[in-house]
């Protein structure tokens, strides 16, 4: 079974409308070492967060 038709079950309604409505699941990655902890320190990230990457 596919995960977008597992948690399509969860938000399906029966009926019918006209209205249309998204949902949105936003993925915040965090690079782990073997015994979990993260790879970077939250207050040292390894990129500058008050700007944006440039685009390839």
């Amino acid at each position: 079974m596919q995960v977008e038709s597992l948690v399509g079950r969860f938000f399906r309604k029966e009926g019918t409308q006209d209205q249309v409505s998204r949902l949105f699941v936003l993925v915040t990655p965090t690079l782990i070492d073997a015994a979990g902890r993260p790879v970077h320190d939250p207050a040292h990230p390894p990129f500058d967060p008050a700007t944006f990457p440039q685009k390839p």
